[in-house]
């Protein structure tokens, strides 16, 4: 898993670095606050709060244009969410039991790799509205639960939960330019997940990942 972690990595690097030095691309440096939860139909499932978390990297925007109206949008990013759930019937996970009715925090750890078309306004008064709309992929690096009893504290579940998931993400906000390349970046985003989390249907079933996040970014 690693393995493929890092070559993912690395292609997306060199892809970055290839076009850095190209006057229709440029970087920006994430730092995000964010909301997560899960939106499931599973009936073992009483409750499903949501939890905050935490995203950080670099983002790239391709320009697709000459006037820098349209721009592709990709990048790397280490994101960490997670959620609180609340079983209404006994489980047994990782050799543990756990009761009915007791609070469950899980936490998830991705390398995040958005894929989506930004559309941008005119500048004025030095600020630049705009709207995105495309696909996040996540790439599960770390899971782990936790029990109200601490029964079981930050012990991993990876193997009750996918390695690779999808959503679709809608957005937008204002750049606000400080002169030459560099602008500052406030947005807010909505992340929705469309695959299921799970690989163990007596862990979870039929739930996908939800997300808020507020965007903040300087852009290079």
């Amino acid at each position: 898993m690693l393995k493929k972690i890092a070559l993912i990595t690395t292609f997306t690097f060199l892809c970055i670095t290839s076009l850095f030095s190209q006057e229709k691309f440029r970087l920006s440096f994430v730092a995000s606050p964010q909301l997560g939860w899960i939106k499931t139909s599973d009936h073992s499932i009483e409750d499903a709060k949501a939890r905050f978390g935490f995203n950080f990297g670099i983002e790239s925007d391709i320009f697709l244009d000459s006037d820098k109206r349209y721009s592709f949008l990709t990048g790397v990013m280490l994101s960490s969410m997670g959620s609180k759930v609340t079983y209404n019937e006994d489980k047994v996970i990782n050799d543990t039991a756990i009761k009915a009715g007791e609070d469950v925090k899980i936490g998830y750890k991705f390398i995040e790799i958005p894929a989506a078309i930004k559309l941008r306004s005119n500048q004025t008064h030095r600020s630049v509205f705009y709207a995105q709309f495309g696909l996040s992929n996540w790439i599960n690096i770390g899971s782990s639960i936790t029990t109200e009893d601490d029964a079981l504290k930050g012990d991993s579940i990876k193997d009750n939960l996918s390695f690779f998931n999808m959503g679709y993400n809608v957005g937008g906000g204002l750049e606000y330019d400080l002169g030459g390349r560099n602008a500052l970046n406030i947005g807010v985003l909505y992340q929705n997940g469309f695959t299921d989390i799970s690989t163990n249907d007596s862990f979870m079933k039929n739930s996908s990942l939800r997300n808020v996040r507020l965007n903040l970014a300087f852009i290079f």
